[in-house]
């Protein structure tokens, strides 16, 4: 941050911030209309003296703060700073913000968006039958602006705190497929799909890392995972972390036996022979597949549960799972606590039974 000593002015993300004392006490405010440049610093310079000038008087600065950004600016500034990190955080969120919250409060003053107000835009979220997961997502990317309105001093407290409260976080239960029903599903799955499954199913990888394979990542029996593929966008994996992947048998094959498609590098690709943009489209398929098949509906992810409950079934450490799919141990023992617990039991039932 490069800091003006002569003027009191410093730089606070390209616009202009002011330093001064009341008493012992140091206050600084940010002049969000007014941008970090020659120009800028001498006018936040003639505030800034004013504001010192008018405190021996008693007359407080918020006369000086200048108009309160709109949500959309502020918006924008948020998505700025997300574009350091993963650029699918920043996608989605841009996408949440886009279609929830700039509709309703893009013009509007900062300062001026009230909980009640939020509430209102969040009544017509809610009929639109969202899972509860989503609407979290949905604040706490609105969360994010209004988080960054007070560090900037433009409000107090963040009014989606109230809201957020009033959702009550759902705890899906994992409903894994049987093997049987696997069978059923990939078989009538197109050709392009049925392979994206068998990595999934027998790898359990996430569909986002199925989607970003190439050839150059499959070697020695092993995928090397160290990209997540969502709308379109690489970056790292979900936990950030690379890990090596071994590849059942039935998988090598199918990747063998698969046509290569030219012009592509990455093992799965959708029916024009092009890379998954996203892995929305194989989800529905998977639907489709259950509805002709008649197998009982799940959500699609699910799948990797099953690939999960399938290793602990066979009798695989859940430290080794738990790398192979990308978890913590930690993650993991809660994640699937039902499966462990019940295969303990067999286990134990078995030695039990086999005792005189």
């Amino acid at each position: 941050m490069a800091e003006t000593n002569t003027t009191g002015v410093t730089e606070f993300r390209g616009k202009c911030r002011i330093h001064w004392y009341e008493g012992k006490k140091r206050k600084y405010q940010v002049l969000s209309n007014i941008p970090y440049n020659k120009t800028g610093i001498t006018k936040a310079a003639r505030i800034r003296a004013q504001i010192i000038k008018d405190f021996k008087l008693g007359i407080s600065e918020d006369d000086y703060r200048g108009p309160s950004p709109t949500f959309g600016e502020l918006a924008q500034q948020r998505l700025d700073i997300l574009s350091r990190g993963k650029p699918s955080a920043r996608k989605s969120t841009k996408s949440r913000l886009n279609n929830y919250w700039m509709p309703v409060f893009d013009k509007w003053p900062i300062t001026q968006i009230r909980y009640s107000d939020i509430q209102a835009m969040m009544q017509n979220v809610y009929k639109k039958n969202l899972s509860n997961k989503t609407m979290k997502e949905i604040l706490t990317d609105g969360s994010g602006v209004f988080e960054l309105a007070i560090k900037s001093q433009w409000i107090n407290e963040n009014p989606t705190k109230l809201v957020n409260k009033e959702i009550k976080t759902e705890k899906k239960e994992i409903d894994p497929f049987t093997h049987e029903e696997m069978n059923l599903l990939l078989k009538a799955l197109p050709d392009n799909l049925r392979l994206f499954y068998l990595i999934r199913y027998y790898c359990g990888m996430r569909p986002g890392e199925v989607i970003a394979l190439r050839y150059s990542d499959y070697r020695d029996g092993h995928f090397r995972v160290t990209r997540n593929r969502v709308y379109n966008v690489e970056g790292t994996t979900k936990t950030g972390n690379e890990r090596l992947v071994p590849v059942h048998p039935i998988v090598q094959k199918a990747i063998t036996d698969a046509p290569r498609v030219l012009h592509s590098d990455h093992i799965v690709n959708n029916q024009y022979g092009q890379p998954f943009t996203s892995s929305n489209n194989t989800g529905r398929a998977l639907v489709r597949a259950m509805e002709s098949t008649g197998v009982r509906y799940r959500d699609p992810y699910n799948v990797r549960h099953s690939c999960a409950a399938r290793m602990l079934e066979a009798g695989c450490l859940p430290s080794w799972c738990a790398n192979v799919l990308g978890h913590s141990i930690e993650t993991f023992y809660r994640v699937y606590a039902s499966i462990i617990n019940r295969a303990k039991i067999e286990e134990q039932s078995q030695i039990w039974a086999s005792m005189d």
